[in-house]
């Protein structure tokens, strides 16, 4: 009943027009974390697999590294979250020699101090293999990554030529980008630019430098430096309320589902948890998607979806699995019809739900967080 359909070809045209927005020495770093912002994780890096502008995928989980190898993923993949390092050595226990070395030459692991540093380094002895390491930098709250005094203090341990683990990338999530203030951002940079000129040349030229987003790529290019790390731009999705941050690109995702039923009520017929009626006597269409399948979506105090060409309010929801619209101006509406939330063709659009709704950045990363339980079609 209910559907989502990627659209691959507009997926490679997002990944085109960023690409062409970056520095020519600049790749992409795809984001397919949260099952690919519920856009299927598999489903899209199979298809991302085969561009050559992206360079390596970004997950947040252990789990959703060792799904994309086991999809068949051959780009390398970067655990954006430091992973206790006890779960790799738990995949290395349960896997052959030949697992292993996959494992060990594909994933790429965030590293935030130099703890972590050393727990990766003795599994990688206690194996024989060569662990790639992303050192993780939090200069502002130094919390999620090396803060600065900490990160001066040991650069002669991390670069060494003696380690079995080989430091592969440098990040920051650095989150001045998503305020509107340029001079802010531009002072956390020069802080985080002359960490970098401290690091060998030598070192540095084997080193994938990123700090850029979905919404500070295009703002900040003289900070692309080897690559950028694009979530929600690639899907098409908003990356904030400001229309013209969002560049032109467009929607990838529509999403539908079905009229189950089309029954009369009366004024005292509760609709939902809440108690809530209807003024009076109306006809009511259920759906066959409800508040669990895309929580954020429905929000609003006016989300609409379309039935036939028509646009509808909702106005109840009976349980988590479906919502109701009054359809009573409308009688051509029957069971079995096509319901869309979500399409650029019928001109419900995912940008103007946000922006008329004011919803916030968070808002726009998870607005399709429940979408696991959607069966998913790529075209």
């Amino acid at each position: 009943m209910n559907r989502a359909v990627i659209d691959c070809e507009k997926l490679r045209n997002n990944v085109s027009q960023i690409n062409q927005t970056i520095p020519d020495n600049c790749k992409i770093i795809a984001v397919v974390k949260g099952d690919a912002y519920g856009h299927g994780l598999e489903g899209i890096a199979k298809e991302l697999d085969k561009n050559d502008s992206i360079i390596m995928f970004a997950v947040s989980s252990f789990e959703e590294a060792m799904n994309c190898i086991n999809c068949g993923v051959k780009k390398k993949i970067l655990l954006l979250n430091p992973a206790p390092y006890f779960y790799l050595r738990n995949a290395l226990k349960e896997y052959d020699s030949r697992m292993r070395r996959r494992i060990a030459e594909q994933l790429h692991f965030s590293v935030c101090s130099t703890e972590e540093f050393n727990s990766f380094e003795k599994i990688s002895y206690e194996y024989d293999i060569r662990i790639n390491i992303h050192l993780r930098l939090d200069f502002s709250g130094g919390y999620r990554g090396f803060n600065r005094k900490g990160f001066s203090d040991c650069m002669k341990d991390l670069f060494n030529d003696h380690s079995n683990c080989k430091i592969k990338g440098i990040y920051s999530q650095v989150y001045s980008f998503y305020y509107d203030n340029p001079d802010f951002a531009k002072t956390d940079m020069k802080e985080y630019m002359s960490a970098l000129e401290k690091i060998p040349d030598r070192y540095r030229k084997e080193m994938l430098v990123h700090f850029l987003t979905s919404l500070s790529y295009y703002k900040y290019p003289e900070y692309c430096f080897d690559a950028v790390r694009i979530g929600a731009a690639l899907y098409g999705m908003p990356v904030s309320r400001n229309a013209e941050d969002n560049l032109g690109l467009q929607e990838v995702m529509s999403i539908s589902g079905t009229v189950l039923n089309v029954v009369n009520v009366n004024g005292e017929s509760m609709l939902d948890y809440t108690g809530r009626c209807m003024a009076q006597n109306r006809k009511i269409a259920v759906l066959s998607f409800g508040s669990w399948d895309i929580p954020n979506f429905f929000k609003s105090e006016k989300t609409t979806v379309m039935i036939r060409n028509h646009l509808f309010t909702i106005v109840g929801s009976p349980c988590m699995d479906s919502f109701c619209v009054d359809v009573t101006d409308c009688v051509e509406v029957q069971p079995g019809d096509d319901v869309w939330m979500l399409d650029s063709f019928t001109g419900i659009s995912l940008k103007d739900k946000i922006l008329e709704n004011n919803f916030d950045i968070l808002d726009c990363q998870m607005m399709f967080s429940g979408m696991s339980r959607i069966n998913k079609y790529y075209k």
